[in-house]
């Protein structure tokens, strides 16, 4: 190459060939000749003499120069100490370097460049530099971190491409010797089929991929992948698994479990993927047993239980109302219709007045027509205004004219309390009262927060509170006490005219009473006769009207006319005292 370099820039006459010009002692001689371009610039030829080296030897790495990702990983890469030879130009890298990668959104591959002054990280790369690596780069704009090997759990995550020379022997019959061939059993890139027939057998880093570069199959994986060559869809011994396009993933299905989106399924339950148990955690999760843990609970329908937590605490916000039954839609409503469809968990009768609300609306209906256990004819606007109800609204069954619930509040006006109500037929009206437990402001002539309880109306009822005591007005009858036949009041005494105190009964029907010692001074009445045993003592007052003593006869006073008489027993006067 040398000798043709020199050739092209000295052209001699065609009287004596090349070889025997170059056998002379002297190369150029003026005077006999004329020849073309004989002046040959010494700096000119060396150029072109180490041009000509430089193409005939391929830039090359001698001794180290391996390119590494970082520990832990980064967007740099590290350049270990060693040299190479560009031509006849030997470059060196005396100690180890560390580069970062420039991350765009547009660069695929990036040149780990050696030169004579250090290591560069580049888009192109040209003659007169070393190349040692390649940074892949499968998603510009999304990878931002460098690993040494191309990750499948991680798909855009740039790695390296080390380009130390690789020389392969074989035998002069064009056989490869065995290290050689495994070399390339190893390492044999993607092989593309538009038909296959037949059974293949992978070796563990071979790749096929069909010619629209929408799959790849490996002997790890399957991989799906969209127009913009981004993997959308793997497949491997360990499940299913989709990705957006920048790589995240959406949703698996796999042998220790499935997961869309934030929602994971495990061998044993449903959760979501920030769960953390305690009352201090987060998410949600659903157990095989039908245990579950949540935060909030909207149930736009039903909620039923068995069992309430014993020695917990919980909360109900608002108020809690509890009437003859209740039901959820089972089809939208809408405004004008007048077909109302349940789940049919209870069955509403004719007559019966439904109330509806959420948020915002409220709304009475009557029901007409009872259709079947699920299907009703409705009066829609009863009371409030007519509006189109959604399915699994709840339906509250405030019963007919009479009827009633019981109203527990915490955050309504003089709460909190809990009331016991009747509905006259119009509870859009208002509700009557019967009953109230808690603060009484509001009720039975309370104006001021009083707590105790009180029963009954304005002028037949029982009140306490701790200001006023215990208070009583109207008519009591003992027999209205439950037991018609024992009904009593009493105290000290243990039965009728039994003990020390004092009894009053119903008896049936025939009330009677007792005061005193029953075996000493006391006062009874049987039902016919009033008794009294012991002493009178009188210490002041007098006796009006007529008084009649007696045993065997009989002392009689008048005291309006001032006069006393005794008589026998056989009612003989034999007495008579006074003004006569």
């Amino acid at each position: 190459m040398v000798t043709d370099t020199i050739r092209s820039m000295t052209t001699y006459p065609d009287t004596e060939t090349g070889m025997k010009q170059l056998s002379r002692s002297q190369v150029l001689e003026p005077v006999m000749m004329t020849a073309k371009g004989a002046d040959v610039n010494a700096s000119n030829m060396i150029g072109l003499i180490h041009n000509i080296l430089i193409s005939t030897f391929n830039p090359r790495i001698l001794n180290g120069l391996v390119v590494e990702a970082t520990d832990p990983t980064s967007n740099s890469i590290t350049i270990s100490a060693g040299h190479g030879a560009v031509g006849v130009s030997i470059y060196r890298l005396s100690k180890s370097q560390t580069v970062k990668i420039p991350f765009d959104a547009n660069t695929h591959i990036f040149y780990v460049n050696l030169y004579s002054d250090g290591a560069k990280v580049e888009r192109t790369t040209s003659p007169n530099q070393l190349t040692l690596a390649k940074i892949i780069v499968p998603k510009p704009g999304t990878s931002t971190v460098v690993k040494d090997d191309e990750s499948e759990d991680f798909e855009w995550d740039a790695y390296i491409i080390n380009l130390k020379e690789v020389k392969l022997y074989g035998n002069n019959k064009g056989k490869l010797e065995e290290n050689s061939l495994q070399f390339l059993k190893n390492n044999i890139g993607d092989i593309l089929a538009d038909n296959l027939i037949g059974n293949i057998r992978l070796s563990e880093d071979l790749k096929i991929t069909n010619s629209a570069g929408s799959l790849e199959l490996n002997s790890n994986s399957m991989k799906l992948k969209d127009a913009s060559d981004n993997v959308v869809a793997k497949f491997n011994r360990e499940g299913t698994f989709f990705y957006d396009t920048d790589g995240i993933e959406l949703a698996k299905f796999s042998v220790d479990g499935a997961k869309v989106g934030n929602i994971t399924v495990t061998k044993n339950s449903i959760e979501s993927g920030n769960f953390a148990s305690g009352a201090l955690g987060s998410g949600f999760q659903i157990q095989d047993n039908g245990d579950g843990k949540f935060n909030n609970i909207f149930a736009r329908g039903k909620i039923s239980s068995t069992v309430f937590e014993y020695d917990t605490v919980s909360g109900v916000g608002g108020n809690l109302l509890v009437t003859h039954d209740a039901d959820k839609l089972n089809q939208d409503m809408t405004a004008s219709s007048t077909a109302l469809i349940t789940d049919g968990d209870v069955t509403f009768a004719s007559g019966d007045i439904l109330w509806l609300k959420d948020g915002t609306n409220s709304e009475y209906m009557t029901i007409g027509t009872v259709t079947s256990a699920t299907t009703y004819v409705v009066t829609r606007a009863s009371g409030g205004s007519a509006v189109a109800w959604t399915k699994g609204t709840g339906i509250i069954n405030l019963g007919q004219s009479g009827d009633g619930g019981i109203f527990l509040t915490a955050s309504e006006t003089n709460g909190p309390y809990m009331s016991v109500f009747t509905q006259d037929g119009s509870p859009w009206s208002g509700l009557t009262t019967k009953l109230r437990v808690g603060n009484l402001n509001g009720f039975l002539g309370y104006s001021s927060d009083k707590y105790g309880i009180a029963i009954g109306e304005s002028t037949k009822y029982l009140k306490y509170d701790s200001t006023n005591g215990l208070r009583i007005a109207g008519h009591t009858l003992l027999g209205s006490l439950g037991i018609s036949t024992g009904g009593y009041i009493s105290s000290g005494q243990t039965a009728y005219n039994t003990g020390t105190g004092f009894w009053l009964e119903y008896n049936t029907g025939t009330p009677r009473f007792s005061i005193g010692n029953a075996s000493g001074n006391q006062l009874t009445w049987n039902g016919t006769t009033l008794t009294t045993t012991g002493v009178i003592n009188a210490t002041s007052g007098n006796f009006s009207g007529s008084i009649t003593v007696g045993i065997a006869g009989k002392v009689y006073i008048d005291g309006a006319n001032e006069v006393i008489k005794i008589y026998d027993a056989s009612d003989n006067l034999m007495v008579e005292l006074g003004k006569l």
